[in-house]
């Protein structure tokens, strides 16, 4: 991740998968690369918002979607394996925001707490405010 005009951008995200034998490769690749895409979403954009004792959100429709642009270099690792072939599913979804975040952290020495994570370096610092006192990042 680098900062570009104030805003934090993921250049180049590298997934390696261990699926058994992977009978279709192009497929694993395109499901993680979608599971990233997804995750790059939910880690900046998604948020579930509440009003009048309601859910604000709909459906699909009401949520940000990450553009072609905002998409990283996805590089896929396929482990060999002589193992049955398994599913590939989303397991490139649960350790990108927490990845994300710790780059945040480094870049800005604020630890975010809570998704969605700070798009800038202003919202990033803006965090620290937020937090207790000798906490750095929402609680």
């Amino acid at each position: 991740m680098r900062v570009v005009n104030d805003r934090f951008k993921i250049e180049r995200v590298v997934c390696a998968v261990d699926c058994g034998r992977a009978i279709n490769p192009n497929l694993i690749r395109a499901n993680i690369e979608g599971g990233i895409g997804f995750a790059l979403t939910n880690t900046f954009k998604s948020q579930i918002t509440f009003a009048n004792g309601g859910v604000e959100q709909s459906n699909f429709g009401d949520y940000p979607l990450l553009y072609l642009v905002e998409m990283p270099k996805i590089e896929t690792v396929i482990v060999p394996s002589d193992r049955p072939p398994q599913g590939c599913g989303e397991v490139s979804l649960p350790p990108m925001a927490p990845a994300v975040a710790q780059a945040i952290r480094r870049a800005t020495g604020v630890r975010p707490r809570a998704m969605p994570l700070p798009q800038t370096v202003a919202e990033a610092r803006a965090l620290a405010g937020d937090a207790a006192p000798g906490a750095k990042g929402r609680a």
